[in-house]
C-alpha cells in the first residue's frame, strides 16, 4: 500500500526537467529514463536550413518544427562551413558525423 499522500508515483510520472537535475546515481535508481534525444533524419535537417537560407528566421523555423533555436543554428552554421562561406571543417572532412545524425554514437543507449 502507498503511504499516505502519496500518489503511488512510477518512473513515467517524473517530470522531464527534473531527469537533468538528478544524479547519474538516482538516475540509475529511477531505470533507465529514455533522455537520449532522438537524431533527426538528414532530410528534415536539410529542409529547415532551407527554410532559414530562403529567409525565414531561425528561430521562427525552430519554433514551428519543434527544435531548439540552438540545434538550428548549429545545422545552419555547419551548412555554411560545408557551402564554404565559413571556416571550419567540412561534414565531408570530419572524422565525427555530426550531432543529431543517425552515425553519431553519442545519439545511441
Amino acid at each position: 500500500m502507498s503511504p499516505a499522500g502519496s500518489s503511488g508515483s512510477h518512473v513515467s510520472d517524473v517530470p522531464p526537467g527534473l531527469v537533468t537535475r538528478l544524479s547519474d546515481e538516482s538516475k540509475a535508481l529511477l531505470g533507465r529514463l529514455d533522455t537520449v534525444p532522438r537524431p533527426y533524419p538528414p532530410e528534415f535537417r536539410h529542409r529547415a536550413v532551407a527554410l532559414v537560407r530562403a529567409g525565414k528566421q531561425a528561430k521562427q523555423v525552430a519554433y514551428e518544427l519543434g527544435i531548439s533555436a540552438g540545434c538550428l543554428h548549429n545545422w545552419v552554421r555547419q551548412d555554411r562551413i560545408d557551402r564554404g562561406e565559413l571556416d571550419g571543417v567540412a561534414t565531408s572532412e570530419s572524422a565525427d558525423p555530426p550531432c543529431g545524425s543517425e552515425e553519431d554514437p553519442r545519439a545511441r543507449d
